[in-house]
C-alpha cells in the first residue's frame, strides 16, 4: 500500500538525521522539529502530501520512542526498514475507533485516505 510506503521513507529520513550528527552542529532534532520539516515536505512534494500525516507522525513517534528505548539501554538501535519485511502502521485518534468486527477471526478497521 501506499501508506505503508510513505511511514517507510519518513522512518528512514528520520533515522537519517541522528546518524549524520556531528558533535560541532549542535543538539540533534526532536520530535517537534522533525514534525515541522515533514509539514514543509509535504508542501513542497506532492506524493508525500498525498498520504496521512498521521500516519507518517506516527511513524516519527515511533523512531522517536525507539531512540529513547536506546538511551535508556533497553534496546537496540532501530534499524532501517526495508519494502516487504514487517511493514506495518500505527493509526491513533478517532480514526483508530472505526473498527468493524465481522465475526472471531475478521475485521476492518478504516484508516484515513486509505479506505
Amino acid at each position: 500500500m501506499e501508506q505503508y510506503g510513505h511511514a517507510l521513507y519518513v522512518w528512514n529520513l528520520g533515522l537519517e538525521q541522528p546518524l549524520m550528527w556531528r558533535r560541532w552542529k549542535g543538539p540533534t532534532t526532536g520530535f517537534n522539529a522533525q514534525v515541522a520539516q515533514l509539514t514543509a515536505s509535504c508542501a513542497s512534494e506532492p506524493w508525500l502530501a498525498c498520504g496521512s500525516q498521521t500516519v507518517q507522525q506516527q511513524a516519527l513517534g515511533d523512531l522517536g520512542q525507539g531512540w529513547r528505548n536506546v538511551s535508556a539501554g533497553t534496546h537496540r538501535r532501530p534499524t532501517w526498514r526495508e519494502a516487504g519485511e514487517h511493514e506495518g502502521l500505527r493509526v491513533v485518534g478517532l480514526a483508530g475507533l472505526r473498527v468493524r468486527q465481522y465475526n472471531r477471526a475478521r475485521c476492518s478497521v478504516l484508516v484515513p485516505k486509505i479506505g
